[in-house]
């Protein structure tokens, strides 16, 4: 599919007559008659050199409309593509992008933004210890607090009997080490802090109608 990019025509008015020009100042009209032909003796549209013509919106880079004559277009602060295709072939809210139309993907669901919580979940955070164990990656998914579930017993039951320091062995992201019991409790903490944003953060995606479309992508929204 060839695509033409006539660039991004701007609105003025001469003389009350409105006119369209694109970045390189070409006259919409006047381009356009140098592409398509008309029957002389009515006036009436015959065809085009392309199948189809499309405006899009610059600030989205979204198909606004779609026609087979050109001169059913007024671009006002749109850009204009020549099409080499049916009209069939281009539909509203298509993408353009790198210079060809792309399919407007399906819009997410709340399930894409539990999987994208999971994923985000999986990251984990940093546990700084204050010795030679350095640093370790505690993932915090579901499953990964479920796997915890024996080392939090054990560790409420030392607490329980008055041995806070006592010792447990614990495998993370990055590493097996031994911690105390109380510092097992801190790690509880620390995660259930990185936890408690990403899920009121899902939460508010899943409530919105509609999902933004770059809620995977975009930080601001998992802040």
């Amino acid at each position: 599919m060839e695509i033409v990019n006539f660039g991004l025509f701007t609105p003025r008015t001469e003389a009350g007559i409105v006119l369209f020009a694109n970045e390189d100042g070409e006259d919409w009209y006047a381009l356009r008659d140098g592409l398509t032909n008309w029957d002389k003796s009515n006036g009436a549209f015959i065809n085009a050199v392309y199948g189809a013509w499309a405006m899009v919106d610059p600030s989205t880079m979204r198909v606004t409309n779609v026609e087979y004559d050109p001169s059913r277009l007024m671009p006002g602060n749109r850009i204009v593509l020549g099409i080499d295709a049916s009209v069939k072939k281009v539909k509203e809210g298509m993408l353009y992008s790198n210079g060809a139309l792309l399919d407007t993907p399906a819009p997410p669901t709340v399930y894409d933004v539990v999987t994208e919580r999971t994923r985000r979940l999986a990251l984990g955070f940093n546990y700084n210890f204050s010795d030679a164990r350095g640093t370790h990656r505690i993932a915090t998914t579901d499953a990964d607090m479920q796997n915890w579930d024996e080392v939090s017993k054990l560790a409420a039951a030392l607490l329980a009997v008055g041995k806070p320091g006592q010792k447990i062995s614990i495998k993370t992201e990055t590493g097996s080490c031994e911690v105390t019991a109380l510092e097992w409790q801190s790690i509880l903490i620390a995660a259930g802090a990185f936890r408690q944003p990403l899920f009121a953060a899902s939460f508010r995606l899943q409530a919105a109608k509609p999902i933004p479309g770059d809620y995977a992508t975009n930080d601001n929204y998992w802040g």
